[in-house]
């Protein structure tokens, strides 16, 4: 397993994450891998943030019953196993400042909002070089405006029953499927049905290696048609709570919203959607 200690929640300061859908994911996940949250502000540099801007960690973690309001003290969410870090960005360019510091800091899963409409958050509208942005192949989960997801920002519970995954023999699609085997486990799933979408031939189909355990249903499902359509058909017709998407290896976070078929899928999409490259 390749671990998911590290997540990385740019933020700028709520304006992008309407009731808090992307954070509660970012920190829920944190507090199930016991790692560091790191809740990045990359919108404005130069205006003074106060830390309370920043989305509340203790009043979440005492909100979902996890820390009483009396301990609701700084850094007492190490006594629950991870530890929370609020960076403000260093540059105009919110994607300049993201990546600057990703440079130099580790992540093991990005948690970001995004707008429907578009399929990328604001600040992926400015335009960076490939060069950048292929750097980094951090896996990414989008939590889309208007979509609650598969965390409750009410309680923290997780309903994560249904997860679409289209496999082909490129991308490879084994690092996605370890990597959700890796989060029901992490999240403790134990009723949820994962769905391995191929769109073509039958034996085109690829063989992965996955982790039969009670509880979780492996399906294999072939389709013909267009594959963003069959990927939202497919998600559709069985309540997807989450779709993971495989793509190249060399392109990062920025690129993977830039391909086609992810980005289609995120302008459409009904749930979160998880890229992860190969």
């Amino acid at each position: 397993m390749m671990g998911l200690s590290q997540i990385f929640h740019p933020t700028d300061l709520g304006l992008s994450d309407i009731g808090g859908h992307a954070f509660a994911h970012a920190l829920k996940l944190s507090l199930a891998n016991k790692g560091l949250l790191t809740l990045f502000h990359a919108n404005r540099p130069h205006e003074d943030a106060m830390w309370s801007d920043f989305p509340m960690v203790r009043e979440t973690l005492e909100k979902w019953g996890l820390l009483a309001l009396s301990e609701a003290h700084k850094r007492d969410g190490l006594r629950l196993g991870i530890d929370v870090a609020k960076v403000v960005g260093t540059e105009h360019d919110s994607v300049r400042s993201i990546l600057g510091y990703l440079d130099h800091h580790v992540a093991d899963l990005i948690v970001m909002s995004t707008h429907h409409k578009s399929g990328r958050a604001r600040w992926l509208d400015k335009s960076i070089s490939k060069s950048i942005a292929r750097r980094y192949s951090t896996p990414t989960l989008f939590i889309l405006s208007g979509v609650d997801g598969f965390v409750s920002v009410g309680d923290g519970s997780v309903h994560l029953h249904n997860i679409i995954i289209p496999v082909n023999f490129e991308p490879d699609p084994q690092k996605a499927v370890s990597i959700v085997i890796e989060l029901l486990g992490v999240l403790k799933c134990e009723q949820t049905t994962i769905t391995l979408l191929h769109v073509g031939e039958n034996e085109d189909l690829p063989n992965l290696e996955i982790e039969k355990q009670a509880g979780w249903t492996w399906r294999k499902v072939t389709a013909q048609g267009p594959v963003v359509e069959e990927i939202l058909d497919t998600a559709s017709a069985n309540s997807a709570d989450l779709i993971v998407l495989p793509t190249t290896g060399h392109h990062g976070f920025l690129d993977a919203v830039r391909e086609s078929t992810a980005e289609q899928v995120l302008r459409a999409a009904i749930c979160p959607v998880l890229t992860i490259s190969s």
